[in-house]
């Protein structure tokens, strides 16, 4: 992996942990409403929801809004084959973005076990190498 390709993955993280605390620290100031608002504009719209109670909210105040959860995603696969306008509630997006950057830390985990593993490796047979010379 190159160096410039390092940055952009570091510069994805810090994209989406910034994101995510923004979410988390500004509850409560009009997201959900916002995009209610929208969808009334947009009645093709489908909205991406974190659970059903979301989705029902969402459906009462926007009367004829389609919604998804993201179980309804994982397990059935909602959007396949959909061709419409799409919008996320906050309450997914935090969700998916702390899924997506928990997958991230835990794959660099396991990459930084592995290169300490292969340092070992070498670090032996380097060691194994100067005995015998």
């Amino acid at each position: 992996m190159s160096f410039e390709e390092m940055e952009r993955g570091i510069m994805i993280v810090g994209i989406l942990e910034d994101l995510q605390a923004h979410y988390i620290f500004n509850r409560a100031i009009g997201h959900t409403h916002a995009m209610i608002e929208g969808t009334k504009n947009t009645p093709e719209a489908v909205v991406v929801v974190g659970n059903g109670h979301m989705g029902r909210v969402i459906r009462e105040k926007s009367p004829g809004t389609d919604t998804v959860s993201i179980r309804q995603i994982e397990q059935h696969g909602a959007l396949r084959g959909r061709r419409c306008p799409l919008v996320v509630d906050n309450a997914a997006l935090d969700e998916i973005l702390g899924r997506a950057l928990l997958e991230i830390y835990s794959r660099g985990a396991e990459i930084d076990k592995l290169n300490e593993e292969i340092a070992k490796k070498n670090s032996l047979v380097v060691s194994m190498n100067q005995k015998r010379v």
